[in-house]
């Protein structure tokens, strides 16, 4: 290995951190470029000990580590980003391509629960406006299944009774679980029309029932649960997610980019829409980024200061996109913590949870 800057400047480091003159020993005399590196910077913590400074080897191993992690993150990067490049020159090249090989997975599972025999819940979360309902929707017209939906508000009467009507052999999509999370009455019932072994629905309520309804009957039915978050704080929440096949939707930051790209030449938008959002999704944090951005912005794109009006209405997460940005200028961590506390007089501690979220909202995790 050569004696290049970076060996060189680490070297410097390492004898100002044991107050040491960095003119002490000649590095160009011991470093023998035939060696590695981890041998070189022996040859030379062998010179310094017969200094008397020993205490160099801690510093060496922590500096090396950090130069092979910053490394290693800068060539998956290259990887990534190349690979990225390529299937965005390969959609705007073909013809028109479809989303569903974005959806394989979620398909499957859904094939997989309507063939379950002992689950009568699924539940999928997944951000707003990424295809939940419409490809649930899609899948389930595709095989002729008729299905009944549930949006907005009900009382726990109405949904008994609702639930009462569709006892058998009946197929529910409830959109938005968090409409209807808060009201423990109606979060029971769930929980027993979703029961793996008895399926009970029981009316427990004070409150009487009308005539044509029983106090309580077997549900034999199966119940698509979606919501955009689920609050896994909520212990009602958590029961309900014992009782149901579990799935979560989620998309890159990237995976959204393509989709949008294809979505665009299916409606015959103009691409450079896309490459705006993309433009603007590479240096800061949209919090609204999903599918339906495109027809949200086309109206403006026949105006000559368009790309002004839409970054107006991007919802951007300013302090996950400062963090973004610092870890994109600066690769070394104690550098970016260092940048962090100097911008926002934060703590190291808070740095890291900023950046674990950062990580999490990347990967459509949030």
């Amino acid at each position: 290995v050569k004696l290049n800057k970076f060996h060189r400047k680490n070297i410097e480091r390492m004898l100002k951190k044991v107050n040491c003159p960095i003119d002490i020993i000649d590095i160009n005399a011991i470093w023998d470029s035939s060696l590695s590196a981890e041998e070189n910077y022996n040859r030379i913590k062998e010179e310094l000990k017969k200094l008397g400074y020993v205490n160099v080897e801690d510093y060496y191993q922590k500096d090396e580590k950090e130069y092979l992690e910053h490394k290693m993150t800068l060539e998956e990067e290259k990887h990534y980003r190349k690979e990225f490049e390529k299937r965005l020159n390969q959609i705007k090249k073909s013809n028109i391509r479809e989303l569903s090989e974005y959806y394989k997975n979620y398909y499957e599972h859904i094939e997989s629960f309507l063939k379950n025999k002992k689950a009568n819940g699924f539940i999928c979360v997944g951000e707003a406006g990424i295809g939940k309902s419409f490809n649930l929707i899609l899948k389930l017209k595709e095989k002729q299944i008729d299905f009944k939906l549930i949006k907005g508000h009900f009382t726990p009467l109405a949904f008994y009774k609702f639930l009462y009507e569709n006892r058998e052999k009946s197929y529910i999509i409830i959109d938005d679980i968090t409409k209807l999370a808060n009201d423990k009455d109606i979060i029971s019932l769930l929980l027993g029309a979703l029961d793996y072994d008895n399926r009970l629905v029981e009316w427990e309520s004070s409150r009487p029932l009308t005539a044509d309804l029983p106090r309580n009957f077997i549900f034999n039915s199966k119940i698509f649960i979606l919501a955009n978050q689920f609050d896994e704080t909520n212990e009602f929440l958590k029961a309900l997610k014992d009782r149901c096949v579990y799935y979560e939707l989620r998309f890159s930051r990237e995976q959204i980019i393509e989709m949008l790209y294809i979505l665009a030449k299916k409606r015959n938008y103009p691409l450079e829409l896309v490459d705006y959002i993309r433009e603007l999704s590479e240096n800061e944090i949209i919090k609204n980024l999903s599918l339906r951005i495109l027809d949200k912005i086309y109206p403006y794109y026949s105006r000559p200061n368009w790309k002004e009006l839409v970054r107006e209405i991007m919802e951007t997460d300013e302090m996950l996109s400062l963090v973004y940005q610092i870890i994109k200028e600066t690769k070394i961590v104690k550098e970016q913590v260092r940048r962090f506390i100097e911008e926002t007089g934060m703590s190291r501690r808070t740095f890291f949870r900023y950046k674990k979220k950062l990580k999490l909202a990347l990967r459509g995790l949030k």
